[in-house]
C-alpha cells in the first residue's frame, strides 16, 4: 500500500485553504497539514476531528514555516493583505517562497496570485493586493528558479459571495423602493468570477496536482468558473432574493465613479473599484501575463455542474448563500 503525500495547506480555516483541504481529503491520497494563525479555534478542532493536523505559525516567522513545511510533498500557499500594507505581503510571500524552496521532499508549490494590475494597465489602475502578490511571482522566477520549475501560480476570479458585502451589495433604498447597485464600471463589464471559492478552488488545485504534465513546470492557472457581465449579476441577485421573497424585483444599475464608490466605502471601496476598472478597459485580457497563455478550467477538465467534482456557477453560489440576502 503507497503512502499518502504530505500536503501542507496555508490558509487551513479561510475560504481558499480550508476549499484545498476538502478537496484533497475526498481523494484519499493526501495526508493534510493545515496551517493557521490560531490553531486553537473552534475551526482548528473541526479540522483535527476530521484526521487534519493543525499547526500555527505566522507568516512573518520563517522557522515556523519551516516547521510547517517540513517533509511536505505539496503546498498550497495563500496569503492575505490586511489594513493596505502590500510591502508587508510581500514579505510574508517571499518568506514562504523561501522556506518552501529549502524543503527537500517539496514536488509540487501552488502559488495563490493574481495578476499584476499595475502592468497590465501600464502604471494607470494600481491595485495593492494584486500588485504585492504579481512580484512574489516575479521573486521566485528570478531569485528561486529551482522553486519555481515545482510552482504552479493559481490566479483566482472573484468570489460570488461578494454580493453579499459592501461595496457589491446592492443598497435598498426607501425613496425608490428599489435596490441600487452602485458601481464605478459600465453595466456591461466582463469581469472574471471563481464561483464558489469555498468549492472551487479546492477543485482547481486538486485537477493542478493531479494533471502535472500541463500545470508545471511555472504554469499559470486561470481560476475562472465563468466571465459575468456584471449587471447580470446583479440580476441574477434580485432573482434569487425575488425567489425567496415571494416577489419580483427590479433593480437599478447605477453606474457612478471611482472617488464616490471610495468616499461611499473608504478603503475597500476604491481597492475593488480599480479591479473592475481594469476589467472594463481591458476586458478579459485584464486577467493575464505577457508572454503567458494560462491553463482555464477547460484545459484540466473542470466544467460548471450540479454533480458532485463540478465547479459551482456565480449563479448557483448566489443561490447557495440566498439565506444570507437581506
Amino acid at each position: 500500500m503507497s503512502l499518502k503525500r504530505l500536503a501542507v495547506v496555508l490558509g487551513a480555516t479561510r475560504g481558499q485553504g480550508n476549499s484545498v483541504i476538502n478537496a484533497l481529503l475526498k481523494t484519499g491520497q493526501y495526508s493534510i497539514r493545515g496551517v493557521t494563525r490560531d490553531a486553537s479555534t473552534d475551526e482548528a478542532q473541526r479540522l483535527r476531528e476530521r484526521g487534519v493536523e493543525v499547526v500555527s505559525a505566522d507568516l512573518d516567522d520563517t522557522s515556523a514555516l519551516d516547521h510547517a513545511f517540513s517533509s511536505a510533498q505539496v503546498i498550497f500557499a495563500v496569503t492575505t493583505m490586511y489594513n493596505g500594507e502590500m510591502d508587508r505581503e510581500v514579505m510574508q510571500g517571499k518568506n514562504v517562497a523561501n522556506s518552501a524552496s529549502a524543503v527537500k521532499t517539496l514536488e509540487h508549490f501552488i502559488w495563490s496570485t493574481l495578476p499584476s494590475a499595475s502592468t497590465r494597465s501600464g502604471g494607470r489602475i494600481p491595485v495593492p493586493h494584486m500588485d504585492g502578490k504579481a512580484q512574489v511571482d516575479e521573486y521566485i522566477f528570478n531569485s528561486l528558479p529551482a522553486l519555481a520549475r515545482k510552482t504552479t501560480f493559481y490566479w483566482g476570479g472573484l468570489y460570488a459571495e461578494n454580493v453579499h458585502y459592501d461595496p457589491f451589495r446592492p443598497n435598498f433604498l426607501d425613496t425608490a423602493k428599489k435596490y441600487a447597485w452602485i458601481q464605478p464600471v459600465a453595466a456591461h463589464t466582463v469581469v472574471p468570477m471563481v464561483g464558489d471559492h469555498t468549492i472551487n478552488t479546492g477543485l482547481f488545485v486538486k485537477s493542478i496536482l493531479q494533471k502535472p504534465e500541463k500545470s508545471l513546470p511555472g504554469k499559470y492557472v486561470l481560476g475562472v468558473a465563468d466571465w459575468m457581465v456584471h449587471v447580470d449579476m446583479l440580476q441574477q441577485w434580485a432573482d434569487i432574493l425575488g425567489e425567496k421573497m415571494g416577489e419580483r424585483f427590479d433593480p437599478i444599475y447605477v453606474r457612478s465613479d471611482l472617488n464616490t464608490v471610495g468616499q461611499l466605502w473608504p478603503g475597500i471601496g476604491r481597492e475593488l473599484g480599480q479591479i473592475l476598472r481594469l476589467s472594463e478597459q481591458l476586458g478579459r485580457q485584464a486577467w493575464g501575463k505577457d508572454g503567458i497563455t494560462p491553463l482555464t478550467a477547460d484545459d484540466l477538465d473542470l466544467r460548471t455542474g450540479t454533480s458532485d467534482g463540478d465547479l459551482v456557477s456565480t449563479r448557483d453560489a448566489i443561490k447557495q448563500l440566498g439565506r444570507n440576502i437581506r
